[in-house]
């Protein structure tokens, strides 16, 4: 049996050339696309990582700022009592 070649032929035979190039377009837009999701994602994970670092080093900084206040609150309180012992101690040694 032969194959009449039609006109309506390679029109089909045209029309099916140019869906496959859209085809293949669409599927490498959607490579692209896919990359730069990917792209997208791992820069919101770095920076949330680093502002998860920042939030860290400032409590941090915040702490080390509490200890040491609370360490000079220390010394000005316990120096003058510890100087008033020391006069106090002195003071019955003399007497």
């Amino acid at each position: 049996m032969d194959v009449i070649h039609t006109p309506m032929d390679k029109d089909f035979r045209a029309d099916v050339k140019a869906i496959e190039q859209v085809c293949v377009i669409m599927n490498n837009s959607a490579r692209i696309s896919i990359i730069i999701i990917i792209i997208i994602i791992i820069i919101i994970i770095i920076i949330i990582i680093i502002i998860i670092i920042i939030i860290i080093i400032i409590i941090i900084i915040i702490i080390i700022i509490i200890i040491i206040i609370i360490i000079i609150i220390i010394i000005i309180i316990i120096l003058p009592l510890l100087l008033l012992l020391i006069i106090i101690i002195i003071s019955v040694i003399i007497i």
